[in-house]
């Protein structure tokens, strides 16, 4: 079992570096919100929040595009601060737990939780909980998207261990080599990971331990029923990727929106 509440401690500045292909990416974040747009059909004049939203890279990539209400939101610090001295200076940033956003209702237009953040409990009770802030945070007629691990492509797909190799950034001790070695163990809907960062002298320099949810189509369609929300709208299947590889619970995504009637 995956370590509890290991999101509190795992996304540190070897996270950016040892899931660089996914989140440091300025070519796939701009697939993910060419689609993200499209399927939503945001305007520049939305106010939109991207929760769970790390360092800030949709959002970012919003104002590349001319939008200019972005509002990231995230429990790291780490991603935080990072996000806050990297992007642009309009980049709105607040750091908190995404069960109590803790922000005025209807305050956004749309809210997208991206990148596989949904799902981090074991317990429905606390994933809902996340939905319900989404909800009240969204106006009338507002949007919220999942982009969440698809969970009969991961089943059908399974591998039960990856290994690839990353670069160090200067800030990190300098150019150095890393193995990212991950095995996963899927029981009922849980999917368990174990992590393990090695250096160059095999030195394990971090062993992560974490798990999430596997949602079915009809399972999470009724959960975002269950919170209010109305017109939920589904897309299995979505890759993003440009170049083959093993690329984890990202390989393979659902896309779900659902609108605050």
């Amino acid at each position: 079992m995956g370590k509890k509440e290991w999101w509190k401690t795992i996304f540190d500045g070897l996270y950016l570096v040892t899931d660089a292909r996914s989140v440091m990416s300025d070519e796939l974040t701009a697939r993910e919100m060419d689609f993200v747009l499209e399927f939503t059909g945001a305007t520049k004049d939305w106010d939109i929040l991207d929760l769970c939203g790390g360092q800030g890279r949709h959002a970012q990539e919003l104002f590349r595009r001319g939008f200019e209400k972005a509002t990231v939101y995230d429990f790291s610090d780490y991603l935080v601060n990072y996000g806050k001295k990297k992007c642009d200076g309009n980049v709105c940033f607040i750091r908190g737990d995404a069960r109590d956003v803790g922000v005025k209702d209807g305050s956004f237009d749309l809210v997208t939780i991206m990148g596989n953040s949904f799902g981090y409990f074991p317990d429905d009770n606390e994933n809902l909980k996340i939905l319900e802030e989404a909800m009240r945070v969204l106006r009338g007629g507002g949007i919220v998207l999942l982009d969440i691990i698809d969970r009969d492509f991961v089943k059908k797909n399974f591998r039960s261990r990856s290994v690839h190799r990353a670069t160090l950034p200067e800030s990190l001790n300098g150019n150095s080599e890393i193995t990212v070695t991950r095995t996963r163990k899927i029981e009922g809907n849980i999917v368990n990971s174990r992590e393990v960062v090695k250096g160059e002298d095999g030195g394990v320099m971090k062993d992560n331990r974490y798990c999430e949810r596997l949602y079915g189509k009809e399972e999470i369609a009724a959960l975002l029923n269950s919170v209010g929300f109305g017109g939920v709208t589904i897309e299995m299947g979505r890759a993003f990727y440009n170049r083959p590889g093993d690329f984890g619970f990202m390989e393979s995504r659902m896309m779900i929106k659902g609108k605050k009637l």
